[in-house]
């Protein structure tokens, strides 16, 4: 299940990137990447790894 978790989370943030990319500063990388930390810690928490 962890591997599934982790493939969803490296999904989202890479779209989040991709859609955030005309932000000024590189700010869709680090939105991207709050993204990213924040799902991976909801879904490891929602599943009870």
């Amino acid at each position: 299940m962890k591997e599934r978790t982790n493939a969803v989370v490296a999904v989202v943030a890479g779209a989040v990137a991709v859609v955030g990319a005309g932000l000024p500063v590189n700010l869709g990388l680090f939105v991207a990447a709050v993204v990213g930390v924040l799902l991976g810690a909801v879904l490891n928490g929602v599943s009870g790894e």
